[in-house]
C-alpha cells in the first residue's frame, strides 16, 4: 500500500509565496544565491527554472535535506537505520542510494502520521514494513521528481551562519527562508535521532528575534538579501505580505526597494453559501417542539457562523457539519473535526473534536442546548463514522474566555484542562480551557426535554451586541 500524497518534510514554502519572492527581486543581478533553511529545496527548485544560470547553494541541518542534496549532486550520504528500524538495513541491502532516500522519506511520514506505541500505530508500521517494496514506491517517485527539478552548485549541512560566511566570501546574495529554531530542530527529528545514525552537523540555537541584527550584518557585508519574516521590521523594505487562513502572516523583506509590491491575504473561509432560514424564536419553543438534525455542506455551516459568531472569533472550515432545527426554526449549527493529538487523557483516535456549536439566538440559553445535542449518541456516531471509523469515547472542545470556567459548558461538559492564554492571544481571552463529554445515551428529543426543564429561560432583557446578527437587532 503506497503512502498518501503529501510533502515529505515540513517547512515547504507555499507556491503563491514563492511566486512573490522570485517575482519581486531582480535576481539576474546576483552572482550566486545562498539559501538558509532549504528544507525540501522549494526555493532552489523554483530558481532552477527562473534563473538557470544562477549558482544555487543550499543549506539545512536535517538528514532529510542532506540526503536529497546528495542525491541531486549524484553523491551519497552515509546513514544507518538503527533501533526500531534496524530491520530496514536488511531490506535495503544492495539497493541504490535512491531507495535509501525513499526509505528515509517513508520513515518521516510514518513517524508523523503514526507516532507513539499505540496498537493503532504499531499495526500501521508493521503493514508498511511487510510490503516494503510497495511502501517506498511513492517516496521513491517523489524523491526522483524532486531532484529532477533541483540544480545545486553546493550544499552546506550545518549552521546557516557558516553558510553566510561562505556567501560573503563569494559575494553572493543571501535568502533567509526558514532556519530552524532549536526546539523545531529537536522536535522534528526526535524519532530520526533515536533510530537513524549519521554524522549530524552542529547547530547553534537560533531565534527569529535575531533577524534584525542578522539583516544589519548583511548590510555591513554589502550583500543583497531576501528574508522571510513573521512581522515587519522598522526601516526595512516589505516587498510582500502572504497570509492564508489562520496561518501566521509571512513578510518578504528585501535589501533593495522594489518598484512593485505584492499582497496575498486569503481569509480562512472563502465560499460560504447563503440559504434562507428562520432563526429560532424563543416565544415559539414549547414541550411540543420537535428537534430535527440535517447534515449540511461546510459552505452552509460557514454562512451561519459568519452571521452569529462573535466578531473576535476567526473560524475555520470543518469536516462534518449539521444544522439543528427546532420545528421550522434554525437553532444553530454543529461542526466536528478529527483530533490532531491526544487530549484530556484520550487518544487521538478515541475522540472527536467539536470545532464549533453556533446558535442563532443569544437568548433562551439556546447556546447550552447545542453542546448537549453535540454529544448525543446519534450525533456522535454519525460524526464518528466520517472522522474516525471507530467507536467514539469522548467529544472534546476548546473554549477561550476571560473567566476561569465557561457557563455555556458548565454542567454539560467536564473541564479536562485549563491554562492561561499567552500574551497577545488573538481572541483577547485570559484562559484557554478544554472541555470533554462522553456521548449521551439519549435521543435528541430526550436531550431537548432535559434542556427545557433545566436551562431554558426567557432572558431577552439582556443587551448583547457581540455578533453581526445581534448588532443588527440592536440597531
Amino acid at each position: 500500500m503506497a503512502m498518501q500524497g503529501r510533502e515529505p518534510f515540513i517547512g515547504a514554502t507555499p507556491p503563491a509565496l514563492l511566486a512573490q519572492i522570485i517575482g519581486l527581486v531582480d535576481l539576474d543581478t546576483w552572482k550566486s544565491a545562498w539559501i538558509a533553511g532549504s528544507s525540501i529545496f522549494t526555493i532552489e527548485r523554483a530558481l532552477t527554472k527562473r534563473c538557470p544560470a544562477l549558482a544555487l547553494h543550499g543549506n539545512d541541518v536535517s538528514i532529510a535535506s542532506a540526503a536529497i542534496a546528495a542525491l541531486a549532486r549524484d553523491e551519497t550520504l552515509d546513514f544507518t537505520f538503527t533501533g526500531k528500524l534496524a530491520k530496514w538495513e536488511q531490506l535495503l541491502a544492495g539497493r541504490p542510494f535512491l531507495d535509501r532516500v525513499a526509505a528515509l522519506m517513508l520513515c518521516k511520514m510514518l513517524a508523523a502520521q503514526f507516532p507513539g506505541e499505540s496498537l493503532h500505530s504499531l499495526k500501521h508500521w508493521a503493514h508498511y514494513e511487510r510490503d516494503f517494496d510497495a511502501s517506498i514506491e511513492r517516496p521513491r517517485e517523489r524523491a526522483a521528481a524532486l531532484v529532477a527539478e533541483l540544480r545545486l552548485a553546493s550544499y552546506t549541512g550545518g549552521d546557516f551562519r557558516d553558510h553566510l560566511a561562505r556567501c560573503a566570501e563569494a559575494g553572493g546574495g543571501f535568502i533567509i527562508a526558514s532556519p530552524p529554531t532549536r526546539s523545531q530542530h529537536d522536535g522534528d527529528n526526535k524519532f530520526i535521532a533515536a533510530n537513524v545514525s549519521w554524522n549530524q552537523p552542529k547547530f547553534e540555537g537560533w531565534s527569529p528575534a535575531g533577524l534584525p541584527a542578522l539583516l544589519d550584518q548583511l548590510d555591513t557585508l554589502g550583500l543583497p538579501f531576501i528574508a522571510l519574516a513573521d512581522a515587519p521590521i522598522d526601516d526595512r523594505n516589505v516587498a510582500s505580505l502572504y497570509r492564508k487562513g489562520l496561518d501566521p502572516a509571512r513578510y518578504v523583506l528585501t535589501s533593495e526597494r522594489t518598484a512593485r509590491t505584492s499582497l496575498i491575504d486569503q481569509p480562512p473561509v472563502t465560499d460560504a453559501k447563503p440559504f434562507k432560514f428562520v432563526p429560532v424564536d424563543i416565544d415559539r419553543i414549547s414541550k411540543r417542539t420537535q428537534v430535527r438534525l440535517y447534515p449540511c455542506s461546510a459552505g452552509s455551516a460557514d454562512y451561519v457562523k459568519a452571521l452569529f459568531l462573535q466578531e473576535n472569533i476567526v473560524f475555520v472550515r470543518g469536516m462534518v457539519n449539521v444544522l439543528i432545527y427546532l420545528d421550522d426554526m434554525l437553532a444553530g449549527v454543529l461542526t466536528y473535526n478529527r483530533m490532531n493529538r491526544a487530549l484530556g487523557g484520550f487518544k487521538q483516535h478515541d475522540a472527536i473534536y467539536l470545532l464549533s456549536d453556533v446558535s442563532t439566538s443569544r437568548f433562551g440559553r439556546i447556546s447550552k442546548l447545542l453542546p448537549m445535542l453535540a454529544t448525543c449518541r446519534h450525533m456522535v456516531d454519525y460524526a464518528g463514522r466520517r472522522l474516525t471509523h471507530r467507536p467514539v469515547l469522548q467529544v472534546l472542545t476548546t473554549v477561550r474566555t476571560n473567566n476561569p470556567a465557561s457557563m455555556k459548558y458548565r454542567g454539560v461538559f467536564n473541564m479536562v484542562a485549563r491554562k492561561e492564554a499567552a500574551e497577545g492571544e488573538s481572541s483577547g481571552s485570559r484562559y484557554i480551557i478544554n472541555y470533554g463529554s462522553a456521548p449521551r445515551e439519549q435521543t435528541p428529543q430526550q436531550i431537548f426535554r432535559e434542556w427545557l426543564r433545566l436551562y431554558f429561560k426567557d432572558d431577552r432583557d439582556r443587551r448583547v451586541t457581540n455578533s453581526h446578527a445581534a448588532r443588527a437587532d440592536a440597531d
